[in-house]
């Protein structure tokens, strides 16, 4: 059983994640308080990289998204990036964003901790999902590799500018992510905004 407890007011199925991920394709959970302030610091350092300006590692226009790592700039490599700027981690490539090397507490150190803490947990919900699927629960990785070594992470803010008329829904509110289908076998979303939602 993973560590990680559904929040209770999102699922039908209880403590039961792989059930609810087979059943309904999504869980939303509420992390441990060690890795939400993981989280939070691992966000205040992407975002002290991204106001510092990473163009050195700024992939380029048309690049085949699927194993690039590095920063990109809102607009970019597709119209799902329209408003938001960040960067990518593919495959535990984690880049030198803040020039700090392997230095205790840079970006390095920072974001590879982040990664494998997040890694770990899209690996434990899949082997839940295994279990209800009847596959070994180690199946997903077997068969697909180490999660550490064959996934890719983004990490984004977003940056509205100067938005279109079709962006805005009838009631005024903004779309700024189109719906959209991951192309991934599990998609981990991580939100870093306290207070709007608890565990958030």
């Amino acid at each position: 059983m993973t560590s990680y407890q559904p929040i209770s007011c999102c699922t039908d199925h209880g403590e039961d994640i792989g059930l609810a991920l087979r059943t309904r394709g999504w869980v939303q959970l509420e992390l441990p308080q060690w890795q939400s302030e993981l989280n939070c610091t691992s966000f205040q350092c992407a975002l002290a990289a991204l106001d510092a300006g990473t163009s050195s590692y700024c992939l380029e226009l048309g690049v085949d998204s699927a194993d690039a790592s590095g920063t990109h700039a809102a607009g970019a490599m597709s119209r799902f990036n329209a408003y938001r700027e960040g960067f990518i981690i593919s495959n535990g490539d984690v880049l030198d964003l803040d020039g700090a090397g392997d230095r205790p507490g840079g970006f390095i150190e920072q974001m590879t901790h982040f990664f494998s803490v997040n890694c770990t947990l899209a690996a434990e919900l899949l082997q839940e999902l295994a279990k209800h699927l009847d596959l070994d629960t180690n199946w997903f990785a077997a068969t697909l590799g180490d999660m550490q070594n064959h996934s890719q992470w983004h990490v984004k803010r977003y940056c509205p500018g100067s938005m279109a008329p079709s962006d805005f829904l009838e009631d005024g509110r903004a779309v700024l992510l189109p719906m959209h289908a991951d192309p991934s076998i599990i998609s981990v979303v991580i939100h870093d905004r306290e207070g709007v939602q608890q565990g958030a």
